[in-house]
């Protein structure tokens, strides 16, 4: 029996590489993603408008001859499959063996310089992505590889902006790869630089920021300028809440907290506290957290020991933050100040997903269908509660809660997509889902608590308002019985009183009511004065502007027979 070997064709480098990745930046971020895995503590993007060049430089461990040629040369093999811990201690983020192809998507042509520091000197390689064509097997491709004399910065030597070169000489090494992509694929603008940078500041999570930096340059950026950087910990936040679930004796535990940082009772605290049934909880409103410790099983039932552990060990912090409040809700609720509290959805996202550091995309991306992928926005609606009713379950809305949560690649229960647009929706993930969710009722369940206290005291100092809004809904519920029928109800003899409001209290509420009246009255008063001034000032101006016209015509003739006089007097 004869055996043959199967063949690839070229055009399966174009399927894995231009075709698979399919936006600019995931091409990019997957490059990103080998340089965060090559243990370096700087990666520089930088896009030459002179040259119409992408340089990707990092200054980690490089690349041999060996490892161009059995790894990096060698579709589906990854060195990171075996060895998946750097020297450093970093989990990598690749192991498919594909991402390098990410570099088809970007230009036509690469180059690649490398050096791993064992000689002086380094590797250039270089390919022409067209070469890969359907009539060819693969095999028949050939990349350019050769050893090189160059320095790193030499190597830079044709860039525009010479802050680059800088950075390289000062944080380069012996060691460390950059690539120079040429004929690049798509127009490169401010537009798509500003949208870049903002994508690559929600990459990596605020807290490896000393560790592992990213710069994103154009020609006009500066070292500065050009950092890329997570700042989530400098927005304003009411409630957070932090959870970790992790494995003990194959038993999984969750611990989380909640932060309240919403309220705010200034000099009389302690009688507010104490009036609202909420003395004991004092401590909880000066940065002490809530602490929980309970079972996976405790938050959600009917999931066996067996889907959990598939499931492993995950964790997160999630921020409530409103961006808009009320008069009345401030003053009900003891809110702190929030004016001028920055809009942080477009900036922030919503809930991202983090994998190994690396975020994973697009969960959480405003400008995306999967900024809401927990359907808050539809929980919201089948609960619209208010926070301080004493009944239902208030719900945060989609844009007011974001946060991070974080898995690593030993979820293997939770792969990537092949095209790395998200997670495969496998029954873990929908688990995973579900327990965000039942997190994010913690919070709420906190929240509303508090609040729920804070009204009853609200209504207690204010007893007015209480008797005012029974009497509304009293009102309405006659009005809603009027509407559905014109009969008479029969009276029942001994029967209820229809309305059970105290008539001194209701008294109190009348008074209030025409001292308002008296107000608005004396308000409307004043506007009309106003108005009839607008009125006749207008009038003046209209009569101003008619005398203006005719002073201005008259000049005009005037000047018409003076110059008519002196031709006349010429003439003659």
């Amino acid at each position: 029996m004869a055996k043959i070997p199967f063949n690839v064709d070229a055009y399966t480098a174009r399927l894995i590489g231009r075709e698979n990745v399919s936006k600019l930046d995931g091409a990019i971020i997957e490059l990103i993603k080998n340089t965060y895995d090559a243990d370096a503590s700087i990666c520089i993007l930088y896009y030459d408008n002179v040259t119409d060049s992408l340089y990707l430089a990092d200054n980690g461990v490089g690349m041999t001859y060996d490892i161009i040629k059995r790894h990096w040369m060698t579709i589906g093999r990854s060195s990171k499959k075996a060895t998946y811990v750097t020297d450093s201690g970093r989990i990598q983020t690749g192991a498919k063996g594909i991402g390098r192809f990410a570099l088809d998507r970007i230009a036509d042509r690469c180059t690649m310089l490398t050096g791993t520091g064992e000689s002086e000197k380094k590797i250039i390689w270089s390919v022409d992505w067209a070469e890969f064509r359907g009539d060819m097997n693969i095999t028949e491709v050939n990349a350019d590889i050769d050893d090189s004399d160059l320095s790193f910065d030499a190597f830079m030597e044709g860039c525009t902006n010479r802050e680059v070169i800088k950075l390289i000489r000062s944080q380069w090494g012996k060691h460390g790869t950059i690539f120079k992509m040429a004929s690049l694929r798509e127009q490169w603008n401010e537009d798509l630089i500003k949208n870049l940078r903002e994508n690559l500041s929600s990459l990596i999570p605020y807290e490896l920021s000393d560790i592992y930096k990213i710069y994103c340059f154009d020609n006009e950026s500066t070292v500065k300028s050009a950092e890329v950087f997570s700042n989530i910990d400098s927005f304003a936040y009411d409630y957070k809440i932090e959870f970790n679930v992790g494995s003990k004796d194959n038993s999984y535990d969750i611990v989380y907290k909640i932060w309240r940082d919403e309220f705010s009772f200034g000099a009389e605290e302690d009688r507010i506290l104490e009036e609202a049934g909420l003395l004991n909880e004092k401590k909880f409103f000066h940065g002490n957290p809530v602490v929980k410790e309970c079972k996976f099983t405790d938050i959600i039932s009917g999931v066996s020991e067996a889907e959990i552990e598939k499931l492993g060990s995950f964790s997160g912090v999630l921020y409530f933050s409103k961006i808009q409040t009320t008069k009345k809700d401030r003053e009900k609720y003891f809110q702190k100040d929030i004016t001028g509290r920055a809009d942080v959805r477009d900036t922030f996202g919503g809930i991202k997903i983090y994998r190994d550091s690396f975020r994973v995309r697009p969960y959480g991306d405003p400008k995306s269908s999967a900024f809401d992928w927990l359907q808050l926005a539809r929980r919201k609606n089948a609960s619209p509660a208010g926070v301080g009713d004493d009944k239902g379950n208030w719900r945060v809305s989609a844009d007011q809660v974001l946060g991070s949560i974080f898995i690593s690649r030993m979820n293997v229960a939770l792969p990537d997509q092949s095209n790395r647009e998200g997670i495969v929706e496998t029954r873990e993930f929908r688990l995973l889902k579900e327990f965000i969710k039942k997190i994010i009722g913690a919070l709420e369940q906190d929240r509303q608590g508090v609040c729920r206290k804070l009204s009853a005291y609200y209504a207690k100092m204010h007893p007015t308002e209480g008797i005012e809004q029974e009497i509304k809904e009293k009102a309405e519920k006659k009005k809603e019985k009027a509407g559905r029928s014109t009969v008479q109800p029969a009276v029942v003899e001994n029967g209820p009183p229809e309305l059970t409001v105290d008539p001194v209290a209701a008294q109190t509420v009348i008074d209030r009511k025409d001292e308002e009246i008296e107000e608005l009255q004396n308000e409307i008063k004043m506007l009309r004065a106003l108005a009839t001034t607008g009125i006749v000032t207008n009038k003046y101006i209209h009569e101003f502007k008619t005398l203006s016209h005719k002073l201005n015509m008259k000049i005009v003739m005037a000047k018409e027979a003076i110059d008519l006089y002196h031709d006349i007097k010429e003439a003659s």
